[in-house]
């Protein structure tokens, strides 16, 4: 059976109208049975000099090298999450939905996923001299967080505006209604 209607072909992961239909039936299905997710929202802070330049670019060249980065981040996020999270694209962001994962799982996985792309060795022409590749998380968790799926994304990227705004390389929860997000 072909998977090409899934899987995007050049970064591997759920196509972005799909990742979101899953999402919104994901949050569809907690809603009728009470269970936790968490949605992760990943965004590359930089790779020794290269990926902002490739994000602010339009040039074919450089939008195919963040392609070929967004893959093997893809990739590495595969084999350090269960088979049953799925992970997409939203934008130039990764999302990840980690089924039946609440408040106290949150940041071991995190850091997990953290510390597998800080230690994976990126080829040099993507990620400069230093070979890494170095990420901000922002983390909400169905129902604490939202209880839709645009509330979630929402507070999602609240919390990782908040990483990226205490300096990247971390991870933040998105806050409850009357909290501001925890960076860690």
């Amino acid at each position: 059976m072909s998977t090409e209607w899934l899987f995007e072909q050049r970064t591997e992961m759920y196509k972005p109208d799909l990742f979101a239909h899953l999402f919104s039936r994901e949050t569809s299905r907690a809603l009728r049975y009470p269970e936790l997710f968490s949605v992760f929202v990943i965004d590359l802070d930089c790779t020794a000099d290269t990926v902002a330049s490739m994000k602010s670019s339009a040039a074919p060249a450089k939008d195919e090298r963040f392609a070929e980065l967004t893959r093997l981040v893809s990739h590495n996020l595969r084999n350090e999450l269960r088979k049953t999270d799925l992970i997409g694209r939203l934008g130039r962001e990764i999302a990840i939905i980690a089924l039946h994962v609440g408040g106290e799982e949150i940041p071991a996985i995190a850091e997990r996923i953290q510390r597998r792309i800080g230690n994976f060795a990126f080829p040099p022409h993507l990620s400069g001299p230093s070979r890494r590749v170095i990420i901000s998380i922002g983390v909400a968790c169905f129902p604490h967080n939202g209880n839709n799926d645009t509330t979630l994304l929402l507070n999602a990227r609240l919390g990782l505006e908040e990483a990226k705004r205490r300096g990247g390389n971390c991870y933040a929860i998105a806050p409850s209604s009357k909290e501001a997000p925890r960076a860690i």
